[in-house]
């Protein structure tokens, strides 16, 4: 799986089509994230925000969904969200940092559905994550209007705590 067909996907294919071919052994992506083909630039990076953001629009397959997290986790994807989105942050481009609101979108929906999914295996990562969403909000404050952006963060901080609570109540019972 190349940058090529992540495009096609992305473009041409339903969120739940996209959920499918993802959520297949075969479909590449576990190649691609493990760094088979080298290491993930940020074009690339990019590109799978994009295609998992859409993916992630709709309702699909719970197995296939919870395949591609499972790859994203395992592969420590999030560390590499976290290191583009630290990148938006440090561009000299003013057109790429005005894309700074998508990218964002993509990755507060990729930190949603694996606090929904795989709460306990993701939480840590995602904590991560929502330090650097902190930061390159304030960063790019003059480009970053959007209150949906904002509520995102505050539900997703929201629900790290919440896991941090129950693994606390958890390790009290033993």
């Amino acid at each position: 799986m190349g940058y090529k067909r992540l495009e096609d996907l992305e473009k041409n294919e339903s969120s739940q089509d996209i959920i499918i071919t993802l959520g297949n052994n075969r479909s590449g992506l576990e190649h691609l994230l493990r760094g088979d083909r080298g290491e993930l630039d940020d074009g690339m990076v990019q590109m799978l925000l994009k295609v998992f953001g859409k993916m992630l629009e709709a309702d699909g397959p719970a197995e296939s969904l919870t395949h591609v997290l499972r790859l994203i986790t395992k592969y420590d994807f999030v560390t590499r969200i976290t290191k583009f989105l630290y990148g938006v942050l440090t561009e000299q481009s003013v057109a790429r940092r005005e894309k700074a609101p998508i990218h964002l979108t993509n990755a507060l929906k990729v930190a949603k559905a694996l606090l929904a999914v795989m709460p306990s295996d993701s939480q840590q990562m995602v904590s991560m994550m929502m330090h650097v969403v902190k930061s390159v909000m304030d960063g790019l404050v003059d480009i970053l209007a959007v209150q949906a952006v904002y509520d995102d963060v505050h539900e997703i901080l929201g629900g790290v705590a919440d896991e941090v609570k129950k693994k606390k109540e958890r390790l009290k019972q033993r």
